[in-house]
């Protein structure tokens, strides 16, 4: 009677220990269905824990949403839903934060533009009522209407933006606080 053992810690190996050496195991009859059925248990339990633990210590992101779609059945539905909300809320933060430095370069274009309108009309100064004059004047006012515009803008976005930051961090708190129940009621 031969016999061998081999310790196997990680939820990489027991998967590969399944697929590769189970199938040749039960055809010896050296290993019966109740055996196969606790290490798929231990490979769900360990691959669950990692998640959770993972939803507990760190951001949630894109990558990682991905990451887990594959196995999403192992993961409880509600944690796996809450992260994804997560995510999406990350990503209408950072449009909104696109949206804010593109305003704020469009009004620094603008304030360039009338620094160069008002030297053209310093120029211009000492002739009288001239048709230039007038229209840089003009373009000096629809350019202060559009700044004006360009700032309410800004500022509906920036509200918005520290709406959706304050969402992202309950959604984070409450996202945590169900892992750790997770963790706590998940035990082997």
């Amino acid at each position: 009677q031969a016999k061998y053992s081999k310790k196997i810690f990680e939820t990489s190996a027991l998967e590969l220990f399944l697929e590769k050496q189970v199938p040749e195991l039960i055809q010896l009859q050296l290993i019966d269905e109740k055996t196969i059925e606790l290490i798929q248990k231990i490979i769900t339990y360990k691959y669950v824990q990692q998640v959770v633990q993972y939803m507990i210590d760190s951001s949630i992101t894109d990558s990682q949403i991905r990451t887990w779609t594959p196995k999403r059945d192992l993961i409880p539905t509600s944690l796996f839903d809450k992260a994804v909300a997560i995510v999406d809320t990350q990503m209408v933060i950072r449009e909104l934060e696109t949206k804010i430095k593109s305003g704020e370069a469009h009004i620094k274009s603008i304030f360039e533009n009338q620094e160069r309108i008002r030297q053209n009309i310093k120029s211009l100064e000492k002739i009288d009522k001239s048709d230039l004059m007038i229209r840089y004047l003009k373009d000096l006012n629809t350019e202060e209407d559009d700044v004006q515009q360009t700032r309410r803008e800004i500022k509906t976005m920036q509200d918005e933006f520290n709406t959706k930051q304050r969402e992202l961090e309950e959604k984070q708190a409450s996202l945590k606080q169900e892992a750790k129940e997770t963790q706590n009621k998940f035990r082997m």
